[in-house]
């Protein structure tokens, strides 16, 4: 399924990575730079270059919060948001694989795949 997705958005110049901050701004617009790397589970280091390269392709526009200048806020460019129905693909994908589940399973899944992570996020070095 993955290599179907890479394959997919390769299409449109897009890497995994673009793909992953694209869908996290369509669902919600001028997220902070801290706020899409936690969402795409990346560092602000890694993040901060993807955002680069999108901003070179004219994808995504960084700018200063209003409130706060040392926050970035990442924003959509009109030719991003062209690409918005791509998520549908996301959306298909995720209905094939979770298809044989029943509402009751999904919710059980996502609950435990949220403490999974969340669990994983609170680790420390040395518990391992």
């Amino acid at each position: 399924m993955t290599d179907q997705a890479e394959a997919r958005i390769a299409g449109h110049d897009l890497t995994l990575t673009q793909w992953v901050t694209l869908t996290a701004l369509w669902r919600r617009d001028g997220m902070t730079n801290n706020e899409l790397a936690e969402y795409s589970e990346v560092t602000p280091a890694a993040l901060s270059k993807t955002l680069g390269r999108m901003e070179k392709k004219n994808l995504v526009k960084r700018k200063m919060d209003g409130s706060d200048r040392r926050v970035q806020r990442v924003f959509l460019t009109p030719k991003s948001k062209k690409l918005e129905p791509l998520i549908s693909f996301y959306n298909d994908m995720n209905e094939l694989i979770l298809a044989e589940f029943g509402k009751q399973e999904k919710e059980l899944l996502f609950n435990m795949l949220n403490r999974i992570i969340d669990r994983a996020g609170s680790l420390e070095i040395n518990e391992v």
